[in-house]
């Protein structure tokens, strides 16, 4: 309320709005109500350049973080009112980008100076469920499992406010549906590439876990080759001509309302193609983030009543009174006993490769690990409510099991 006649005098397109504040100027808790209103007609959100500290503000941030559903990047003070307090993040209501420099990754309880600062800036984004963007001269940005190094720039970037402008970028990027990870990507390249000419670029990072990368390889992103607000522009039209909610959007939306119930539970009508023969099994499933997928068979008869737990590459399954423990992968194919598990870990973490529409279904399409071990699993979602309906996992390019799912529920 302080700054408000200044900032709308020099205003030119920006609409801005007062808020309550501190004898300080800076915000308070009584402006939550008006914040919380306008969060809901956002497309993106950008909290923290400018913001200051104080014990409120640290609140505010936190509730906001609790309250808001679209995309938001944390930046600055955004990033130091939630540094140790990193459970904020993980039961956040939205997708969110953090990109802090090395003293605020350190805040946030990161290594900057570690040996591998791809390695430790996944750990963290592991940690808070959150894309993270932490800068330098090699920019490093990862949602834990995909990963993209950042080659543009130069050490001019490393004045003031040079933060904020990738901030800014990252947030209009989102506004136009473009995925969290993808925009902090194009936003590092695009706002270090007039500084860098004739050199840099992007590398995305594979490997065999979300701990451990190889050897990176180039990657020609097209988007960011072309006029760039044309581009943008263009996209923007198609994406507000075809439909009033983003396909883009709506998983990111579903894998929210998921970590924040803390699981789902469904039947699982799984059919496994082994090539010469199929088998057809129905399963009673639980999948939590944290402990893995639990199931019960309960058809075909011969076998109902087994039960089992699996998570990550392991199984332990019961019968009778007997507790077996094997590999979810036999002999390189996908056990159908794992179909839960990997619909649960697709729809909570995995990478979002492409979204779309078929049939009056949406179809989210999900990468799963890396190299050989990678699986693609395709899910078709009706949109009122938005639940999973049917599956499909490849493995190698070929469909080995297929997934009616019924019965769907949060937890």
């Amino acid at each position: 309320e302080k700054i408000y006649p200044i900032i709308a005098a020099g205003a030119g397109s920006e609409i801005v709005f007062p808020l309550p504040c501190d004898e300080e100027g800076r915000l308070c808790m009584a402006s939550l109500p008006a914040i919380t209103a306008r969060l809901e007609n956002m497309d993106a959100v950008l909290l923290g350049p400018g913001l200051g500290r104080s014990e409120e503000l640290t609140r505010l941030v936190q509730a906001v973080l609790l309250r808001c559903r679209a995309p938001l990047v944390l930046d600055a003070d955004g990033i130091n009112a939630v540094a140790g307090h990193i459970d904020v993040l993980r039961g956040c209501a939205c997708p969110v980008v953090l990109t802090p420099h090395d003293g605020e990754f350190l805040r946030l309880g990161g290594d900057p100076k570690a040996d591998d600062r791809t390695r430790e800036t996944m750990r963290l984004a592991s940690r808070s469920h959150a894309v993270v963007l932490l800068k330098g001269s090699r920019t490093v940005i990862t949602d834990g499992l995909n990963t993209y190094v950042n080659h543009t720039g130069n050490p001019g970037l490393a004045t003031g406010g040079s933060g904020d402008v990738l901030a800014g970028m990252i947030v209009s990027l989102l506004g136009q549906h473009i995925m969290p990870l993808e925009a902090a990507a194009a936003a590092a390249r695009r706002c270090g590439r007039p500084c860098g000419p004739g050199a840099g670029g992007i590398r995305h990072g594979a490997g065999g876990s979300a701990f451990a990368h190889s050897a990176t390889f180039t990657v020609r992103v097209i988007l960011l080759r072309k006029k760039f607000a044309l581009l943008l522009t263009l996209i923007s039209i198609f994406l507000t001509g075809c439909a009033a909610k983003s396909p883009a959007q709506q998983p990111l939306t579903f894998r929210t309302a998921l970590l924040e119930a803390g699981g789902c539970s469904f039947t699982a009508a799984v059919t496994a193609d082994y090539g010469e023969t199929t088998a057809g099994f129905t399963l009673d499933a639980s999948f939590a983030p944290d402990t893995g997928a639990s199931l019960t068979v309960t058809a075909p008869e011969t076998i109902a009543g087994i039960t089992a737990h699996v998570k990550d590459s392991t199984a332990d399954v019961s019968f009778d009174n007997t507790q077996l423990g094997l590999g979810s992968l036999a002999n390189g194919r996908l056990a159908p006993l794992a179909a839960p598990y990997v619909l649960g870990q697709s729809w909570a973490g995995a990478y979002i490769d492409s979204t779309g529409t078929e049939d009056g279904l949406l179809r989210a399409t999900y990468r799963l690990g890396y190299d050989k071990q990678e699986l693609v699993v395709d899910t078709w979602f009706t949109e009122e409510p938005f639940t999973p309906q049917y599956a499909e996992i490849s493995a190698d390019g070929r469909m080995v099991l297929s997934i009616r799912i019924s019965n769907f529920a949060m937890q």
